[in-house]
């Protein structure tokens, strides 16, 4: 029986719901413990465990009372089990710490932590009038037109977390879900599923086998008549998926508390018993980074099962409740398709479905209107099932992938949350009727353009696809790679080597990948990022189009450059000494002096962890919980930085800015103190990023050169936070950068691609440093380059003649090697290019290679490259 929290039990019964931007008070309830180990084999013994763990003879007075198991499995298939532990042990005065404590150092335990609770109301619904009309949604959705194929079909079970369902409601009786091992009323788990006489589900929140609602309790009723409500039985309202099953699972009631162990058992008799959707109407915010739940997350997910949350009601951007990546998160839509007042919005946000005034079910067999994103998520997890019924064979990666890519777009009713409704309202046919495209690549955040040069450190990017990917494949070692020229600045050469990348785990709530751990690059010169089409495929095994035309099976690469950089000095903002604060018209959140450790846990826009792992970083409003910089702006003055021990110095440092709204942060310079120059205006980013500035560029560099960060919150619904961290002064070298300009077309070769032209090094004559390079060319051909001081574009061969005006060769002639590359060093001080390129001429060049597979001529021409010398 669940252990009742006098103060919880008041607070959900006494006062109103916390807004949706206060996350309510996680606190753990007394004594009980959820314990995570690893064991070898299912048939894990947790009376040998509890000898093992042998706490009652190192905790005087410390006794057991009783421990199940809440989750068992074998997380992303893996070889051992993880099993997740509900312990309830007495007195209940012996603090949690002193049980964590000792059993972080017991073989095969993963972690310990209180079973907590969470204070507040978690349904989000926005009560509303009737009259805005009824079931507007259906055709909003086309369900209608995919009910000429399926109403859903009963082996498609939807598992309704919630505070309960009438189960006698005459339009969901017949979707009840019926425990067919279990016999009704004999006090017998007949089943031997540990669950007595569970015929219709089940009460986690008084552990109990009614999960009809307690009291006025009506959330769950509405939300599964949504999602569920029988249809085209004559009667009442029709939901999404009116063939499909209701699975009532109800773990919140008003009358109790709602705690981490209520939704792990929740979410694992769901799909214990068959539930292949999961749909939870709740805020989740107050949960992000429990480990309890994360687990139960975890469970679901690599159990197959498709799990939908509510986005929230705050109309605010990014939830903390999107570090759920097992999950997807629904926005809420009107009936003109227009975002919900109410509703929340944000990157994170993985589609949207209507929750204004929807018409469902409520206790005691009427019908009404509520609004809220608790009305979204149903109806998306409805239109899941309905295309999980059309296709039953199909997983849920598959299910989740075309019910995403075949929403209907609503960006351009929405200008201002464009991209921030995932990828639009849900359309339940289209997902059920369409194909499957390619997926094709839509943007990449935080990688240089192409042939940019990047001054600094690379050290988080972000790559977005058009369509879900098959996380299987995202997740392998070689789906993307970070390659390096090598010194002779060319790829495809003997001195190419690879930067070690990492990227976050893929689940299925995004279409992002996101790259954070990523080696130091390994000099000046040319870096290549590619995402392979090898590998990736979206989850019905069709190839990724990394150039976008439509077909399958080529990868996508971005090219940059880097200068090297010399670190001159270093501080890792492990002392404020030097450094200062000063506020106006500030009511919460100034910069912390000295530094401090990251306190937020990465919740509510704070940092995680510090940059460079030293453990200290400058902070605003460097608490837990709901607390950010309020007002403002705060200042945070550096200490004077020493800029005269190079002739050009950089000053770089690490900043986190994260911010809900428009809010930035102002970044200036000042060789005295006095005066200020503004050097940038950073915006908003959802890790700690690299920053880096040429001192001369803003003030004269002298020895007392300091930088000033300024924050405020222009608006009060934002959440804002910022840090900064490991500033640094530098001396930047660059080598093997690219020079001339690329023009004329090269033809398609042998190949099937035309061979490009490049130049690396200088421009300087007297600097005699240039190396040209082919590369796309046809294997192990001869070639030759040449040049000449008049562009052109004639036929020639199988190609174009881009360079007259009396041509020179570049000789001896060259090979192209295995990978169709060819280079040639160019002696600015030998014939024929001394005396003819001078400072202020401007030289053409070209390459001419054999390629008599192409048919036709037996040879072909690259482009060519410009390059006006100094």
């Amino acid at each position: 029986m669940k252990i009742l929290l006098a103060a919880l039990s008041l607070t959900a019964l006494c006062v109103p719901a916390l807004a949706q931007s206060e996350l309510g008070e996680r606190v753990p309830v007394p004594g009980q413990l959820v314990v995570c180990l690893e064991s070898e084999s299912s048939a894990l013994d947790l009376e040998s465990e509890l000898a093992r763990w042998n706490l009652t003879a190192a905790v005087p007075g410390l006794r057991i009372d009783s421990a199940r198991k809440l989750l068992q499995w074998q997380r992303r298939g893996g070889p051992r089990f993880t099993n997740v532990v509900l312990v309830e042990y007495g007195p209940a005065r012996i603090p949690h710490e002193e049980l964590q404590r000792r059993l972080s150092a017991v073989a095969g335990v993963r972690w310990a932590a209180p079973n907590m609770a969470l204070e507040g109301d978690p349904r989000e619904i926005v009560p509303n009038d009737p009259s805005y009309g009824l079931q507007y949604h259906h055709p909003k959705m086309q369900s209608d037109l995919a009910w000429n194929t399926t109403f859903g079909i009963a082996s498609v079970i939807m598992g309704i977390t919630d505070d309960g369902v009438d189960l006698d409601h005459p339009d969901l009786v017949q979707n009840i879900w019926v425990n067919a091992g279990e016999i009704a009323g004999n006090g017998i788990d007949d089943d031997g599923n540990g669950y007595v006489d569970d015929v219709n589900g089940w009460d986690f929140a008084f552990n109990g086998n009614n999960p009809n609602p307690d009291g006025s309790d009506d959330h769950g009723t509405h939300v599964a008549g949504i999602a569920g409500a029988r249809t085209n039985n004559g009667i009442g309202v029709a939901g999404t998926a009116g063939g499909s099953t209701i699975l009532p699972l109800q773990f919140y009631s008003t009358q109790t508390s709602w705690t981490a162990a209520d939704i792990a058992e929740s979410f694992a008799y769901g799909v214990d018993n068959g539930a292949r959707i999961l749909s939870t109407s709740y805020n989740m915010d107050g949960w992000v980074g429990d480990p309890t739940v994360n687990a139960a997350f975890d469970y679901l997910y690599d159990n197959g099962a498709l799990h939908f949350n509510s986005a929230g009601n705050n109309n605010a951007a990014n939830p903390p409740r999107q570090a759920f990546h097992q999950s997807l998160m629904v926005a809420s839509t009107d009936s003109n398709d227009i975002r919900s007042s109410f509703s929340n919005y944000g990157t994170g946000i993985d589609i949207a479905a209507p929750g204004s005034s929807v018409y469902a079910t409520l206790v005691g067999g009427g019908y009404g209107t509520k609004s809220g994103t608790s009305m979204a998520a149903p109806n998306a997890a409805g239109a899941a099932a309905l295309v999980w019924s059309a296709h039953p064979t199909w997983t849920r990666d598959q299910v989740a992938a075309a019910l995403v890519y075949f929403a209907d777009n609503i960006d351009a009713l929405n200008p201002a949350y464009a991209g921030l409704l995932g990828s639009g309202r849900a359309n339940a046919y289209r997902a059920m009727t369409l194909t499957m495209p390619a997926p094709k690549l839509v943007a990449a955040t935080g990688l240089p353009n192409e042939g940019a040069v990047l001054n600094g450190a690379l050290t988080a990017f972000e790559l977005r696809f058009d369509q879900i990917l098959d996380p299987t494949k995202v997740n392998l070692p070689g789906a993307f790679t970070l390659d390096y020229a090598g010194a002779d600045g060319v790829f495809g050469t003997g001195d190419d080597s690879t930067v070690a990348l990492g990227w976050d785990e893929y689940l299925i709530s995004s279409n992002r990948v996101r790259f954070a751990n990523i080696a130091a690059l390994l000099g000046s010169g040319a870096y290549r990022v590619t995402a392979h089409a090898s590998v990736l495929t979206n989850p019905f095994g069709t190839a990724f189009d990394g150039d976008g035309n439509g077909t399958g099976g080529d990868s996508w690469s971005r090219t940059f450059f880097t200068c090297g950089s010399n670190v001159l000095l270093v501080d890792n903002c492990e002392s404020g000494t030097g450094w200062s604060v000063a506020n106006t018209t500030l009511t919460d959140g100034q910069w912390d002096v000295p530094p401090s450790v990251p306190a937020g846990g990465g919740v509510r826009n704070d940092p995680p962890t510090d940059y460079d792992g030293s453990g200290r970083c400058f902070l605003t409003d460097n608490v837990a919980g709901n607390s950010d910089v309020d007002g403002g702006p705060t200042r945070l003055t550096s200490r004077a930085f020493d800029c005269t021990v190079t002739a050009d110095p950089y000053i770089s440092f690490a900043r986190w800015f994260l911010s809900d709204g428009s809010d930035t942060m102002q970044v200036e310079l000042s060789n005295n103190g006095t005066t200020w120059v503004p050097v940038a205006t950073l915006t908003s980013a959802s890790s700690w990023q690299i920053q880096t500035y040429r001192v001369a560029s803003y003030v004269t560099p002298n020895a007392t050169v300091r930088l000033r960060f300024s924050v405020t919150d222009v608006s009060p619904g934002n959440v804002v936070e910022a840090g900064i961290d490991y500033v640094r002064i530098l001396e930047i070298a660059c080598d093997n950068l690219p020079i001339g300009t690329r023009y004329c077309t090269a033809a398609v070769n042998s190949t099937g691609q035309g061979a490009r032209i490049g130049a690396i090094g200088s421009t300087s004559v007297a600097a005699n440093d240039v190396t040209l390079y082919v590369d796309r060319a046809p294997l192990n051909k001869a070639g030759l380059f040449y040049f000449g001081a008049t562009q052109a574009q004639t036929p020639f061969g199988n190609g174009f003649r881009c360079v007259s005006g009396g041509t020179l060769r570049l000789g001896p002639a060259v090979l192209t090697n295995a990978q169709g590359v060819a280079l040639r060093t160019v002696d600015l001080t030998a014939s024929p290019a001394v005396g003819v390129i001078l400072p202020g001429v401007t030289s053409n060049f070209q390459f001419w290679y054999r390629d008599p597979d192409a048919g036709g001529a037996s040879f072909n021409l690259s482009d060519a490259v410009s390059i006006t010398w100094q």
